[in-house]
């Protein structure tokens, strides 16, 4: 054998032992059992109300692993996609008067995918089974399956959970009860002796053992996923910032794309539970979920009224012509105070800006992602750059937030170096003297917007001395 052969083959046999010892590395189990100290996570846990016992982090960590140590990736994009439906859950269980943390649920049942379908035949976010879902109200036809409509499923999910803590007045039944049925819950009771769960849990089906602690991983994951360095994927604004409509008659996803130049998948996307690419006619009407920003277009088409003199601003909703800005809240400040300002979604800002609650804590930064309208200095109470957002002074539009927001605002204008939001209220008079000067600007940019006032006079009812003490965020007297 030549050098050249030989050379070839030594190649070919390492080729081969490298190739094989990649498989073998890629089929041994990833364990990092070691990395997650669960004696912090369990007083992590227990530092929060849970619905289930907190003291189970042993396991639960299994579960973590998978979540934190082994699909980090997959994880991050699962976070993401609660914007898209926790708001959903959230709305539902409050008005149902049920704990807001049972939305963790479909993390377990459906990793948050409405067309998510078990060996068994459940479907949806909520893993219904079919007679389940028609007791709980559902359509399940050749155009319509309810299982995997965000909003009527979450609906027909919260009557049931609400029927079966009726019954066990115990949340850690109800969740085994709610994977495996009553009956099989009822056959462990009557085997153990006991309603407590974790004495029942050896003679319920695997899976159900399992689902308690799997809930409870969930919970941890949600409550502490950015001590682990887990940053959400957001899906795009679009399918964030939503609303809803009402259909009666037929309309097809393909009209709908006319009217409003959205892709099909994002239409489809937002309302699974539909088909056939059509919404039927229905005479108590279905309710289909949209970018907010198309909404108008689509109830001018309902309506008929897709006017010709409305064509700029019909262009206008037709495009994502979303911005991002910040607005400087105080503590005290209440986001769907914020929310209702800006036209969006207060459960939007919460997950956008990592916050616990409702309630601003302290002062801090938001960040917003809103839709910048090419009319935006007339038709609005501030204006728009980049990365900042900022009072106009004449107010076009009575927009109301609480006392406090307003009081913390005019603080902030008196004290701050740096730019800030100022909603319009009620109490517009407030706002209506003061203007926070905008980098670029000079004095001369600011009379030009208030032809009432003369140089001279900005700078005598400000006691200006010269043109450098202005800077980008001083708060200017406007007479």
């Amino acid at each position: 054998m030549n050098m050249k052969v030989f050379s070839k083959y030594l190649i070919s046999l390492l080729f081969v032992f490298i190739l094989g010892l990649t498989n073998l590395l890629a089929a041994i189990p990833y364990n990092n059992e070691a990395e997650l100290d669960r004696d912090l996570i369990r007083t992590r846990l227990e530092s929060i109300q849970t619905l289930v016992d907190a003291d189970k982090a042993d396991m639960i960590l299994p579960f973590l692993q998978q979540y934190l140590l082994k699909y980090p990736a997959y994880t991050q994009m699962l976070i993401g996609r609660r914007v898209l439906y926790f708001p959903i859950f959230e709305k539902e269980l409050a008005a149902n008067d049920l704990p807001l943390d049972l939305k963790y649920m479909t993390i377990i049942e459906s990793s948050l995918r409405p067309d998510a379908r078990s060996r068994a035949g459940a479907i949806g976010l909520w893993q219904f089974m079919p007679g389940t879902a028609k007791l709980n109200g559902l359509k399940i036809n050749q155009l319509v399956d309810e299982r995997k409509d965000p909003i009527r499923s979450t609906e027909a999910a919260a009557k049931q959970i609400k029927h079966l803590y009726d019954y066990y007045q115990d949340w850690q039944l109800v969740l085994a009860a709610y994977n495996c049925g009553p009956g099989n819950v009822n056959k462990a009771i009557k085997r153990a002796n006991s309603v407590n769960y974790w004495d029942i849990r050896p003679y319920l089906p695997s899976e159900t053992q399992d689902y308690v602690p799997k809930f409870l991983a969930a919970t941890y994951l949600f409550k502490f996923y950015s001590l682990h360095e887990l940053m959400p994927q957001f899906p795009d604004l679009d399918l964030q910032i939503t609303g809803t409509v009402k259909v009666h008659d037929e309309l097809t996803f393909s009209q709908i794309k006319d009217w409003t130049n959205l892709d099909i998948n994002v239409i489809r996307t937002l309302n699974p539970g539909f088909r056939k690419d059509l919404v039927p006619a229905n005479y108590d009407g279905y309710q289909i979920i949209l970018p907010k920003r198309v909404i108008p277009l689509v109830e001018e088409s309902l309506g008929g009224t897709d006017e010709a003199d409305k064509q700029e601003e019909n262009n206008f909703y037709r495009e994502s012509n979303y911005k991002e800005v910040e607005f400087q809240a105080l503590k005290g400040d209440d986001l769907t105070d914020i929310a209702s300002h800006f036209e969006i979604n207060d459960y939007n800002i919460r997950y956008w800006n990592e916050l616990p609650t409702n309630t601003i804590e302290k002062d801090q930064m938001l960040v917003l992602y809103i839709l910048q309208h090419p009319e935006q200095e007339v038709r609005m109470p501030y204006r728009i750059n980049r990365t900042i957002a900022v009072m106009s002074v004449i107010p076009t539009r009575d927009l109301s937030v609480n006392a406090s927001l307003a009081n913390n605002l005019v603080k902030a204008i008196n004290q701050s170096q740096k730019p800030v939001v100022l909603p319009v209220t009620k109490h517009a008079d407030v706002f209506r003297n003061k203007y926070v000067v905008q980098k670029g600007e000079s004095l001369l940019d600011i009379i030009h917007r208030f032809p009432q006032l003369s140089l001279a006079k900005l700078m005598e009812i400000n006691q200006l001395k010269s043109f450098d003490q202005v800077q980008p965020g001083f708060a200017l007297l406007i007479e």
